[in-house]
């Protein structure tokens, strides 16, 4: 019986991995947060809208080059738009943590 392969980040994961997912989530959610629409920001970085969906749906893996231009767009770091956002529970009254 074979074991499943243990995780290892080193090695290339597809499109839909969890690296995926977080730069998309990141890269969606700073880009309303600046309040640039789709069609600007696609401009901006130099990407089709259809590519752009699929980044921010966690679909794509995009090249180097283009998560470099994504975050000059969105005026972070590449290393950040890969790390996942730290985001405190809430209180379930609705405030903020303590």
């Amino acid at each position: 019986m074979n074991a499943a392969p243990s995780h290892t980040p080193e090695k290339h994961e597809p499109p839909g991995s969890w690296r995926s997912c977080v730069l998309g989530a990141n890269v969606a959610r700073l880009r309303r947060r600046a309040k640039i629409n789709k069609k600007t920001f696609c401009l901006m970085v130099g990407i089709g809208r259809p590519f752009l969906d699929r980044i921010e749906s966690g679909r794509a893996d995009p090249r180097l080059s283009v998560l470099e231009s994504l975050a000059e767009a969105l005026e972070t770091t590449p290393q950040d738009l890969l790390t996942p956002p730290f985001e405190p529970f809430a209180r379930p009254d609705g405030g903020a943590p303590r």
